[in-house]
């Protein structure tokens, strides 16, 4: 199992070209394998095959999507119990915001 997870990491670090040819491999290696959860992964990249080669291709993740998303939930609960929603807004611009202002006290 752990050899098939990490030919499968390999493919998002090939070029587009190779990926595609290496992918149908891993997916028809893994669907004849004697692993069953392997076998279920193999159905469901196949599934989603065209879309999975295509982040590939064009180097695209949802990753920091997803990571703002994580520290806004995360300031959202920091922020509970504040009288207003413009507080939390506050917050969020500080934290993740481009624009750093200098604070009092502290060096730049």
């Amino acid at each position: 199992a752990y050899l098939f997870k990490e030919r499968l990491r390999l493919v998002f670090k090939m070029r587009p070209e190779d990926a595609a040819d290496y992918l149908d491999e891993w997916i028809d290696q893994a669907s004849h394998s004697d692993i069953a959860p392997m076998a279920e992964l193999a159905e469901r990249i196949t599934r989603h095959r065209t879309r999975i080669l295509a982040a590939i291709e064009h180097d695209m993740s949802n990753g920091p999507v997803e990571s703002v998303n994580t520290k806004i939930r995360l300031l959202t609960r920091i922020a509970f119990g504040y009288k207003n929603p413009e507080a939390l807004i506050a917050l969020a611009m500080l934290a993740l915001g481009p624009h750093r202002p200098a604070l009092p006290g502290r060096p730049s």
